[in-house]
């Protein structure tokens, strides 16, 4: 049975020192744990009865080392809304190990590669996190100043995508990072070539990464002079009273799919 410091444990890992600490984030739900097992080590799941025969057979399919660590079968009965840091609080919840991840292989990545400046919007993150997942980007770098990817709302946002999506975290100047990477650096600017006039090609660099800066900011300054190309997402309102600007999550998704589309000039 949990005890009440197990419940408060659990809860303090809403926030990042006690995340850090104790090398542990949180996953709630029976489809994101299923699909974290495997993934990430985990060192808890609790589950009530129903839904931990659902991911028995996902649990039988593990190597014993990514098996979890500790399992409390709770009663029906049991209220998760002590432990769960969600509005609806689901029947399954899962301590998993903080993986370990760096950019050094990055350097000379062919790949491309996306890096937030200052993303500080955790639902932002969560939703960029997700988009690059869908268009096949495997690495989202972050500046020291972006949310935590580990924080329960952030996990929760991405439905899974933290799986296949490794998220390393600048701990210095994001211009170290800059001053290391081979490839051709975009960064998004209101003076921009714009996105849809830049032209594809079927001649892939050696190498790409997008930027994308803070909500309010954009780019932060001590980054732009390595933006090798400012790429610009034009509006077209009849008017031109349109918004001011895009959500960065938006304004991400716009520019990756122009990336699968065709890579930039």
């Amino acid at each position: 049975m949990l005890s009440k410091p197990d419940l408060a444990f659990i809860r303090s890992l809403s926030k990042a020192s006690e995340r850090k600490v104790h090398n542990l984030f949180v996953a709630e739900g029976i489809k994101l744990v299923h699909d974290m097992l495997g993934s990430f080590a985990c060192a808890l799941l609790i589950v009530k009865p129903k839904e931990y025969n659902l991911l028995s057979k996902r649990i039988g399919e593990l190597p014993l080392e990514l098996r979890p660590e500790s399992c409390e079968v709770v009663s029906d009965s049991f209220d998760f809304s002590k432990i769960s840091s969600l509005k609806s609080p689901q029947a399954t919840l899962a301590l998993f190990h903080l993986p370990e991840l760096s950019v050094e292989r990055l350097y000379a990545s062919q790949e491309l590669v996306l890096l937030l400046d200052n993303v500080q919007d955790p639902g932002n993150l969560g939703t960029i996190i997700r988009t690059a997942d869908w268009f096949g980007i495997g690495d989202v770098v972050l500046s020291s100043g972006c949310a935590n990817p580990f924080s329960p709302k952030v996990v929760q946002a991405t439905m899974g995508a933290l799986c296949r999506v490794h998220t390393p975290r600048l701990q210095g100047d994001t211009r170290d990072f800059l001053a290391h990477y081979r490839g051709l650096v975009y960064g998004t600017f209101l003076d921009g070539e714009p996105i849809y006039q830049m032209g594809l090609s079927t001649d892939i660099p050696d190498g790409q990464l997008l930027v994308m800066g803070n909500e309010g900011n954009g780019i932060s300054p001590e980054v732009k002079p390595y933006i090798s190309k400012r790429i610009y997402i034009p509006p077209y309102s009849s008017d031109g009273m349109g918004s001011e600007s895009l959500n960065v999550a938006i304004a991400t998704a716009i520019c990756l799919s122009e990336f699968r589309r065709g890579v930039m000039k």
